[in-house]
Formats: C-alpha cells, sequence, structure tokens
C-alpha cells in the first residue's frame, strides 16, 4: 500500500501573500516541533542511540 499527494504545490503557491516575518517564525516553531519530537520519541539523549517505546501499560 502507498500514498502520494494528487498535487503538490510549490513553495511560491502556498506562501502567496503571506509577509516575510509571519513565514519566518512559521519557519522557527516547525523547526522547534521537529526537535522536540527527536528529543521525545526518537532517540536517548545520553546516548543518542534510537529509543524504543515501551509496550507496557
Amino acid at each position: 500500500m502507498s500514498w502520494a499527494w494528487e498535487y503538490v504545490p510549490d513553495e511560491e503557491t502556498v506562501t502567496a501573500g503571506a509577509p516575510r516575518t509571519f513565514l519566518t517564525e512559521v519557519e522557527k516553531k516547525a523547526a522547534e516541533l521537529v526537535r522536540a519530537a527527536e528529543a521525545l520519541h526518537l532517540q536517548d539523549p545520553l546516548t543518542r542511540t534510537p529509543r524504543v517505546p515501551s509496550t507496557r501499560s
């Protein structure tokens, strides 16, 4: 099973009319979310090795 976008708009189409300062803040928040997800879900911060989610309840 695979999935793909039927239409992939370019950056200019998506951001048309948005002020540059707004776009800069969106980019900062997106980077912050990526860092948070990596720290929480992807690796152990001390060993920098992949973290395996617990299956215990």
